[in-house]
């Protein structure tokens, strides 16, 4: 485990929309050109599974992989937002970078 400096880092949320659409879970890595929808939607699932557990949610796409950063304060909501996430993603790598704090 990585030692941090700052243990909280600084986290952007980049999209906080509500949005209630819902991704179907055959979601083709080819529409990963809709990145502003897959995040609207990732973030929407996470809020919602894990009761707004996750503080300062920051998702994107590096290298082919979506990535999840934040705090939160348990291993277990750490899991939960990982385990929304792949409900609806089956075919892109989730990298967890969510610190339990």
């Amino acid at each position: 485990m990585p030692i941090l400096t700052n243990p909280r880092p600084e986290f952007h949320l980049l999209n906080t929309s509500n949005n209630q659409e819902k991704m179907s879970p055959n979601y083709e890595i080819s529409k990963i050109a809709e990145t502003p929808e897959l995040i609207r939607n990732v973030l929407h699932l996470i809020k919602q599974e894990t009761n707004l557990g996750v503080q300062e949610i920051n998702v994107f796409l590096e290298n082919g992989k979506l990535v999840l950063t934040g705090f939160c304060r348990s291993f277990y909501t750490k899991q939960r937002a990982q385990a929304a996430v792949l409900k609806i993603i089956d075919d892109i790598d989730v990298v967890n970078r969510i610190y339990v704090a």
